[in-house]
């Protein structure tokens, strides 16, 4: 897979997707808060598809500018 995502993004999707999982797990918001967890494997894995799809790349080390 290719990194297509910087490392301020990464940073701010592990963090807002653990807090989405971690207020559904406390029952402060719905089940569709597990959705967090798409952001959490996306932030750390550094690859999003719709951005691959789209031709969007946050990553400056990999950028071909």
């Amino acid at each position: 897979m290719i990194v297509n995502i910087g490392a301020t993004e990464r940073l701010f999707r592990v963090l807002l997707g653990l807090f989405l999982v971690l207020l559904t797990l406390t029952n402060q918001i719905g089940f569709w808060g597990f959705l967090g967890l798409i952001l959490v494997v996306t932030g750390g894995s550094g690859h999003c598809p719709p951005y691959h799809w789209f031709g969007i790349n946050t990553c400056r080390l990999f950028s071909k500018n």
